[in-house]
């Protein structure tokens, strides 16, 4: 019993210290992750509105990450070029994705008999969400 409100003490303190955190002190990583992902806004307005965006969805990641921590979830989360749209933008943005028709191939693929691949690949070990992007750009 004294463990878990350890853990909910330890838990409150760390959602106080994010929320009341100075935006300041993330200047630099604000700076860091424009110029990562090459972002450019069309107005000072709009570059504050993607900034606290940003500021949310980074709170969001360091609050899940913490209870990852604590064992609540089985997977970390990260920054990534996604960070400055809300959860909605996002959506609506990949929604909108487009498969070119023309790049639909009728051609099978012919596995050669001198190679010799595994039954199953567990594929979670060899992408991470950072290279999204790179399956959206192939219409996957």
């Amino acid at each position: 019993m004294t463990n878990i409100f350890f853990l909910f003490i330890t838990f409150g303190l760390f959602l106080s210290h994010c929320s009341s955190k100075p935006t300041s002190s993330l200047d630099e990583a604000w700076k860091l992750f424009k110029n990562l992902h090459n972002k450019e806004y069309n107005s000072i307005n709009d570059e504050q509105l993607r900034r606290n965006i940003w500021e949310e969805n980074v709170r969001m990641i360091q609050k899940h990450n913490f209870e990852s921590d604590l064992g609540i979830h089985t997977f970390t989360m990260k920054v990534n070029q996604f960070a400055d749209l809300t959860n909605e933008e996002f959506v609506k943005q990949m929604n909108q994705l487009k498969i070119n028709p023309e790049k639909k191939s009728n051609k099978k693929f012919h596995i050669p008999s001198n190679i010799n691949l595994p039954k199953s690949v567990d594929w979670r070990s060899k992408f991470s969400a950072e290279n999204f992007n790179v399956l959206v750009e192939y219409g996957f």
